[in-house]
């Protein structure tokens, strides 16, 4: 089938797509450009997404899907995409999806510095689509809080996956950097999930810092995001999310690929020491390293100067390469 017949076809008769993702909010975000590209050319189409609590939460609403379910439902579908990220619900459901679904197409990583937003758009080419532009999206619900009037709001996300290959994302100064952001008159609000919340200790932050952590729902701390000035943070969701709600966003980069996750957008700025050993992500040397010097040796004035000085950033669309992208593979 041809791409502009296999558009038409699935426009026409009104196809049920299910597409599935499994892993984390900034994996969500990155496949939310596929997601939108599918549905303005083939506006007839019903789009449903298997995938995880919390990342679930970002699509909540968008007019773009029609469920978000974190578990197979008992609808039948016309075609079903297993994405990049899909390994943990295929070992788990995909005897279910082969009776729900007429056809799986299993999409799987060709290159690991092809932009990860790149490689879900290929979903979308399957289906006939070309892409326009690659703007993320993050759903957001408002949140009511006390916040100075007459100060910039910067938010502070020192986030990582609750795993020991992950933790070595997490930079370690984010204390001394609200430290001197307090100083220099703004506002500093921490924002993070329940693993930052256990971690969090006022004793060893500055009292005028306003802790976030682990009191809000996804979407409420997207709309915390939304009141910030700027955004900085790790390699991890609420990263993207910030980029996708077209805050000033700076993320910290130490072994995983910049040239895979960064975040999108012309809001987005990279700091990073781009040291000879990185990325080390999916590598045996990542397995290996215990000194993690590619975020540690990121100094706060490293970041206060590229911060304040307002460095603007490069699109994450300059990073990825048009030569390798998915592979596609037909599972029924």
């Amino acid at each position: 089938m041809t791409s502009s017949i296999a558009q038409k076809y699935f426009n026409e008769a009104g196809k049920k797509i299910l597409i599935v993702m499994d892993q984390g909010i900034g994996n969500m975000i990155m496949l939310t450009p596929a997601l939108k590209t599918i549905k303005e050319q083939i506006p007839n189409c019903k789009i449903t997404v298997l995938g995880k609590q919390p990342a679930l939460q970002t699509i909540l609403g968008w007019h773009v899907i029609e469920k978000a379910i974190s578990a197979p439902d008992n609808d039948t579908y016309d075609i079903c995409f297993l994405s990049i990220w899909s390994g943990d619900y295929e070992d788990h459901y995909l005897d279910k999806l082969k009776k729900q679904c007429k056809q799986i197409i299993k999409m799987s990583i060709g290159n690991l510095d092809v932009h990860e937003t790149k490689h879900h758009l290929e979903i979308a080419a399957f289906l006939g689509c070309r892409h326009t532009d690659i703007k993320t999206y993050c759903s957001s619900i408002d949140v009511d809080i006390p916040l100075p009037r007459d100060k910039k709001i910067i938010g502070l996300s020192d986030t990582a996956t609750p795993h020991k290959d992950w933790e070595r994302k997490r930079w370690p100064y984010y204390k001394e950097l609200a430290n001197i952001l307090i100083q220099k008159g703004y506002t500093v609000i921490l924002l993070g999930g329940t693993e930052e919340a256990k971690r969090y200790n006022p004793g060893e932050w500055h009292p005028e810092v306003i802790n976030c952590t682990g009191k809000y729902t996804i979407q409420e701390t997207a709309g915390l995001i939304k009141k910030c000035h700027k955004f900085i943070g790790n390699d991890s969701g609420p990263a993207h999310m910030a980029a996708a709600l077209g805050v000033d966003t700076y993320v910290i980069f130490g072994p995983t690929r910049i040239s895979k996750n960064k975040p999108c957008g012309s809001n987005v700025t990279v700091i990073s020491k781009y040291l000879p050993c990185s990325p080390c992500q999916n590598t045996s040397g990542g397995l290996l390293c215990n000194d993690w010097k590619c975020v540690n040796e990121i100094t706060v004035n490293d970041v206060i100067d590229i911060v304040l000085e307002d460095v603007s950033g490069q699109d994450s669309c300059n990073y990825y390469h048009e030569d390798t992208l998915s592979k596609i593979e037909s599972v029924i």
